[in-house]
């Protein structure tokens, strides 16, 4: 064992103490990894502490020894708390109700009570209710943590904003097809609507035509009529000039058959 000089003999009766064992034995590791005295302790902790500390006051000096012990000691106290953290977090994770949305806040108040942490939730959807078993608590460093949401929940939650998505596309594309196809059918039946009136006044256009030479020609045959009637009247005239003529000539010749008899009636009476 190396020999220590005075100020280094002074320097371990000021730093001796068997709760520092673990630190001193961790910084020996530390400095020399095949150091025997950490595969083989040297007797019961006191003697073993003092073998330790005697050891490392010969490899590097007392301030390097105190600054590793406050050093381990703070993260020794540090692992106990986060062992603490992690329990209270688990503890209370297991009896809320996983289909209800869990409280933030209220789990970080519940958990951290008494403890020198520092809790931080992180990537919070805050329009998005999270539930117990989303979530987990992530050492950051030393006294850091963060409660987020665990890989499978964050690939979950892609997966189905990815299939909204993907869902509300499909439906916006539906309606536009819809909307396409309604205007298609508006456009379709107004061409239809366009061609029938089309048809209807040309069929009406026609029938007109039709109507007005069917006009035409009664109007044509009315006049014929008219003129056969007017012939017929000049006719019925001619015919009335006729009977009147052949009345008067009857009358003549009655007249004259008359004056006959009368005259051959008086030859015979006269006497001869």
């Amino acid at each position: 064992m190396v020999s220590l000089d005075r100020e280094k003999r002074g320097q371990f009766n000021m730093l001796r103490s068997v709760s520092h064992l673990e630190a001193d034995l961790a910084l020996l590791k530390t400095i020399d990894k095949r150091h025997p005295l950490i595969s083989a302790p040297s007797g019961k902790d006191q003697k073993y502490a003092d073998d330790v500390l005697y050891a490392l006051l010969g490899l590097t000096a007392n301030c390097d020894i105190v600054a590793f012990r406050r050093q381990f000691a703070k993260e020794k106290f540090q692992k106990a708390q986060a062992e603490t953290l992690r329990e209270r977090f688990a503890r209370y994770i297991a009896k809320v109700d996983i289909e209800k949305a869990i409280d933030i806040k209220h789990l970080i108040d519940e958990i951290s009570k008494g403890l020198l942490l520092f809790i931080a939730a992180l990537d919070w959807p805050i329009d998005e209710d999270i539930f117990p078993g989303e979530i987990e608590l992530v050492l950051v460093e030393g006294d850091k943590f963060n409660i987020q949401l665990t890989a499978e929940a964050i690939t979950t939650r892609e997966t189905a904003a990815k299939l909204k998505k993907e869902q509300e596309e499909a439906e916006r594309k539906r309606l536009e097809a819809d909307a396409a196809e309604k205007l298609r059918k508006e456009q379709e039946d107004a061409e239809r609507k366009k061609l029938e009136a089309e048809t209807a006044a040309k069929a009406l256009k026609e029938k007109e035509a039709v109507l007005d030479e069917k006009e035409s020609e009664l109007s044509d045959k009315e006049e014929g009529l008219e003129d056969k009637e007017a012939d017929l009247d000049e006719k019925e005239s001619e015919l009335a000039e006729k009977a009147a003529e052949l009345a008067v000539k009857e009358a003549d010749l009655e007249n004259k058959a008359t004056i006959e008899k009368k005259s051959v009636s008086k030859k015979k009476s006269t006497p001869k």
